[in-house]
């Protein structure tokens, strides 16, 4: 039948009409209504509505660790990256960390040219097991951090590793066109040094 079509505002709207009639959300109900304003592309109305969520006392613990991902997210659209930095963080406390969240710790120090530090996170991003509950992101766990650590180890001068890491995502995605343009750079490095000593 093809894909489903765009929903819009829809699920938005039933949100506001039951809030407009004084119903009450539950926590599983904030959490969800956060999420549609991030899909409808508004950050700071999620960011608003996570941070509502995460007031709440209850609420699934893995829709808690989502929120303080998806609200460090939309605090970095606005540019509230310090704020965004400690929602990361806070969702590293409630329990085994997400290579979601150690990801975007390592983006944020990228964006900073602190490759060393962006390394630490992305290698730890690429030790996490894919949890089985919850929204999950596969990429996260594997091929995004290893093409992230090539970034970090060629910047930091360390070739080989950098040229590892990508072969360790060519692994993951064979045929991969930033990858195979990767390799083509490493090779041309390597070849380029050897023939400097000869």
């Amino acid at each position: 039948r093809g894909d489903e079509p765009s929903r819009g505002r829809r699920d938005l709207d039933i949100y506001e009409k039951w809030m407009a009639r004084g119903r009450r959300m539950t926590a599983r109900d904030s959490y969800y209504y956060a999420r549609e304003w991030m899909d409808w592309g508004d950050p700071g109305m999620a960011e608003r509505a996570f941070a509502q969520f995460l007031a709440m006392p209850d609420g699934w613990i893995e829709n808690r660790i989502d929120a303080y991902i998806q609200r460090a997210e939309c605090l970095q659209r606005l540019g509230r990256r310090a704020e965004a930095r400690q929602s990361l963080l806070a969702s590293l406390a409630l329990g085994a960390p997400r290579a979601e969240a150690l990801c975007a710790l390592g983006d944020l120090e990228m964006e900073e040219s602190a490759w060393q530090a962006a390394a630490f996170w992305y290698r730890a991003a690429m030790l996490c097991p894919k949890p089985t509950n919850g929204f999950v992101q596969p990429e996260l766990y594997d091929y995004v951090p290893a093409m992230q650590l090539c970034v970090c180890y060629d910047r930091m001068g360390k070739y080989r590793l950098a040229s590892q890491m990508n072969e360790r995502a060519l692994l993951l995605h064979p045929g991969d066109a930033a990858a195979l343009a990767n390799r083509t750079y490493f090779e041309t490095r390597f070849w380029g040094q050897k023939k400097e000593k000869q």
